[in-house]
């Protein structure tokens, strides 16, 4: 399982994490697979964790990570 996500978090963990995200549904912006975990990639965690009644932390731990794999 990938090392656990935030705001300030890099590298290719957070890229994936990216990626995945812009193959979901959303109401905001498409992300740049940057590597960089910033305000906009937190923004789309948070939109996933709240749509799937998780704590709406941003914080991409061991739950989100499963909710994550499960819907791609």
């Amino acid at each position: 399982m990938p090392r656990t996500l935030r705001i300030g978090s890099t590298g290719p963990d957070v890229s994936e994490l990216q990626g995945g995200l812009n193959r979901l549904p959303t109401s905001l912006a498409p992300l740049a697979a940057d590597g960089v975990f910033g305000p906009r990639t937190d923004a789309r965690v948070r939109e996933l964790q709240s749509a799937h009644r998780l704590s709406a932390d941003g914080v991409v731990g061991p739950m989100t990570w499963e909710l994550f794999t499960r819907l791609l």
